[in-house]
């Protein structure tokens, strides 16, 4: 740990972690809560069974998770370019304890409607200002670095999130005591290590201070001037990208056991992970590779992994749908990750926070709103013709997002690297 004063724009006093150190360490936050964002999946239908809870409220508990992520993301997401990124990571990580702590006293639905929706508004702060923190911290002589760990950390977050879950349910009992006991001792762990975090952005005091943080928090997602091209080419890689994870974490247990017959929660949970472990491995493989090319590559196999994940449905193969929602996963992970690179790539160090944030919004948009539709759709039509149609429109969305890559412009702007303040940490 670095024992001298960090010199940061914001002042900040006492011991600080290393460069090294503090970038590990906002990897594991975003891990982290994306674990804790999809460890509820698995525990619905032991919460449905408990309470005797409705579909339509269990969808209810999504919603209000999405929706208060989202205007999270609209208020809150260019705060640390103004306050910085400690403490903007420090009070998101413990909102998310609060959260995790009404989930281990919840006794119903209303208790979990505000568990999530306290979960959302920490998730969107944290998501974008860590985002923009990885970059920050990437290391001088890797500096796509913060990118790659941008896209990989979430993807396995999400399986790891849903397979640990999925094995408690399956082995235990009080599985929700166990889940969400160690999710909130690992993220009272880590608040405490973000004390030292070293800052990386912020204007630093003076007058002006609190007029940049009040018209910061005017909700918007600003795409900074430099970046809106590259940005505007990879938004259909981030809408096929997102939609297809939303319905695996929303439907994909009840895929598995109504039209797959696949009983057990833990077998379930894993066809959910694999899709999420498959994307962050193909994004970590695909580092070498330029961003147009990863970013391609990914789109065909999202589109491929759809098409046969559907085949495997509409024949109740469940090797068909496996290797289907592999493939679609790899795809993911790979396509995100490239768009991600290259979208980064063209934003300044100060703009960082917001373009992360647009980058969030979008996606999150994509994550809600055509899950919350099938969810809803499911109870009136059907599980099965709804799925088909989702992961339909999702090969469509692939081959667009595939057109649209192949065409792209390379990126243009700043060079990724990271703050000068930063560079000055001493690194243990």
């Amino acid at each position: 740990m670095d024992t001298q004063p960090h010199p940061s724009r914001t002042r900040s006093r006492g011991p600080r972690w290393g460069r090294g150190p503090a970038f590990a360490l906002v990897g594991v936050l975003v891990l982290l809560f994306l674990a804790a964002s999809a460890a509820p999946s698995p525990l619905y239908p032991v919460w449905a069974a408990q309470w005797g809870a409705t579909p339509g409220a269990l969808t209810a508990v999504f919603a209000v998770y999405a929706l208060t992520l989202l205007a999270a993301l609209l208020v809150f997401g260019r705060a640390s370019d103004v306050v910085g990124r400690r403490p903007v990571l420090l009070v998101a990580t413990a909102l998310e304890l609060v959260s995790l702590l009404v989930f281990l006293t919840a006794s119903d639905v209303a208790l979990l409607l505000l568990a999530r929706a306290v979960q959302g508004v920490a998730t969107g702060l944290a998501i974008g200002t860590a985002g923009a923190a990885l970059l920050d911290l990437a290391p001088p002589q890797r500096p796509a670095l913060g990118a790659l760990v941008n896209s990989a950390a979430p993807t396995f977050g999400l399986g790891l999130g849903a397979l640990g879950s999925g094995a408690v349910v399956e082995l235990a009992a009080g599985p929700a005591g166990l889940v969400f006991g160690a999710l909130a001792t690992l993220v009272a762990v880590v608040l405490v290590a973000l004390v030292a975090l070293p800052e990386t952005a912020g204007e630093g005091p003076g007058p002006d201070r609190r007029a940049a943080l009040l018209r910061s928090l005017r909700p918007s997602a600003a795409v900074p001037a430099a970046s809106r091209r590259r940005f505007a080419a990879a938004v259909p890689v981030f809408v096929a990208t997102w939609a297809l994870g939303a319905l695996q974490l929303s439907l994909g247990p009840s895929v598995a056991r109504e039209v797959l017959h696949v009983e057990h929660p833990l077998a379930g949970a894993a066809l959910v992970a694999s899709f999420s472990v498959a994307g962050g491995t193909a994004a970590l493989l695909g580092a070498r590779a330029s961003s147009r090319a990863l970013e391609l590559r990914g789109a065909l196999a999202l589109g491929g992994g759809s098409l046969v994940s559907t085949a495997g449905l509409l024949t109740a193969s469940l090797p068909a749908y496996a290797t289907g929602t592999v493939l679609a996963g790899a795809g993911f992970g790979a396509a995100f990750a490239g768009a991600l690179r290259a979208v980064a790539a063209t934003a300044a160090a100060d703009r960082r926070g917001s373009l992360l944030t647009s980058v969030y919004v979008v996606s999150y948009l994509a994550f809600s709103l055509p899950a919350l539709a099938a969810g809803e759709l499911s109870g009136r039509v059907g599980l099965l013709p709804v799925v088909a149609v989702y992961t339909g429109a999702v090969v469509v969305l692939a081959a667009a997002a595939a057109l649209v890559a192949g065409r792209a412009p390379a990126p243009a702007g700043p060079a990724l690297r990271t703050s000068p303040t930063c560079s000055q940490a001493q690194t243990p």
